[in-house]
């Protein structure tokens, strides 16, 4: 901390730091999982700080070469593709470049793999928010390639929606999904095509506002 003699006492447990439970800081922490790091600033004769949170995804493997099959909307282009394989997590704030977003056509990105892979969890890294109608995928669906090259699919599910009231946040969609020795994949997520009933906007296509795929 800038200030001498300031403590910074944080936890990795989801727990709210505070002047009892905590961690204190002292050198630099290994993270070696899926963590939010949240942490305040104390001293002595002053009220703690306001919270500080940071959230550090594991993703282990990267495609060799990926691409889209649709663009995403002039609105969200991020990075293109890039954005989802880059590392950075996106924050809320809609301008950021490191959102994708998509609401006419589906998610639709096709990966290959420089050797073939084992694969033991695949996730979507989105951002939800029902007033900007950012919503979780209504399909997911992953196809791999089998031996004679053509394409199977492995896997179909439809993602838990949100209910009314539910805070607005950045989300991390598992996927059910194992392969082993995968060469090529193909990850296809569909928006809804119409917002529920509790929605003032029922009935509007929703987006899919998504930063990264997290693959282990």
């Amino acid at each position: 901390h800038s200030i001498p003699n300031v403590s910074i006492h944080y936890t990795l447990d989801g727990s709210y730091p505070d002047s009892i439970n905590f961690l204190l800081y002292r050198e630099p922490v290994p993270i070696d999982s899926n963590t939010v790091v949240r942490a305040r600033a104390f001293a002595e004769g002053w009220h703690g700080s306001e919270e500080s949170t940071a959230e550090f995804i594991k993703a282990d493997i990267r495609p060799a070469t990926f691409f889209l099959k649709f663009p995403p909307e002039d609105r969200y282009r991020g990075d293109l593709v890039r954005s989802l394989f880059d590392g950075e997590k996106g924050v809320t704030n809609s301008w950021s470049q490191s959102w994708l977003g998509f609401m006419n056509f589906p998610l639709k990105v096709e990966m290959e793999f420089s050797t073939p892979e084992d694969i033991n969890s695949l996730a979507m890294s989105i951002w939800y928010n029902e007033g900007m109608l950012f919503f979780p995928p209504a399909e997911v669906e992953i196809w791999i390639t089998i031996e004679d090259g053509s394409w199977m699919r492995a896997h179909h599910s439809r993602p838990q929606q949100p209910k009314k009231g539910d805070p607005a946040g950045l989300n991390l969609i598992p996927i059910q999904f194992k392969a082993e020795a995968v060469e090529k994949m193909r990850l296809i997520a569909k928006p809804l095509s119409a917002l529920p009933g509790w929605h003032g906007a029922k009935g509007e296509k929703a987006w899919i506002i998504v930063d990264e795929l997290v693959i282990n």
